[in-house]
């Protein structure tokens, strides 16, 4: 079985290999506790507790006191390894799961929205707005019909191992 990171890693956003039925929305994991090392099980726990915050309402400072460091630390360390802020990972991880819940359900856009993190219609819609340049209606009749393809406004950086 994928864990919840490996699954949301292996998201693929082209609705060239989707098949009619599938949903792949992951659920965060239980909070697990942390050994203390900084280091890539460290990592691996940020990014689960980020994945948390969308279903428990955590802010990023919520997020930092559970991974018992500052917020800052969090933000520099998280971007340097994963080559993106922990908000954008989160806002990422929310437009995926909306885009997979309007591409492969029937759930009304409002369910969507809640089902994704947001805590309203008009706040869902404009995040999406800002993200891909369409409305959610929109967004979904063009995941619908395969034409959509999301490009990411700036490529992700690699870090190399040893780099940190």
């Amino acid at each position: 079985m994928l864990t919840t990171l490996e699954l949301f890693r292996s998201v693929r956003l082209s609705t060239s290999d989707w098949q009619p039925g599938q949903i792949a929305l992951p659920k965060p994991p239980p909070e697990r506790a942390y050994s203390g090392e900084i280091g890539d099980e460290w990592i691996s726990r940020v990014e689960e507790l980020i994945l948390r915050s969308v279903y428990e309402d955590w802010s990023l400072e919520d997020v930092a006191q559970r991974a018992n460091v500052s917020l800052r630390y969090l933000r520099d360390r998280f971007e340097k390894v994963i080559g993106l802020s922990p908000s954008e990972y989160r806002a990422n991880y929310q437009l995926h799961a909306a885009m997979l819940l309007m591409r492969d359900s029937r759930l009304s856009l409002s369910q969507v929205a809640e089902r994704s993190g947001f805590r309203s219609l008009p706040v869902f819609s404009r995040f999406v707005k800002r993200r891909v340049g369409m409305t959610p209606s929109t967004l979904r009749k063009s995941l619908l019909r395969g034409e959509f393809e999301f490009k990411p406004k700036a490529p992700l950086r690699s870090v190399a191992p040893g780099d940190d």
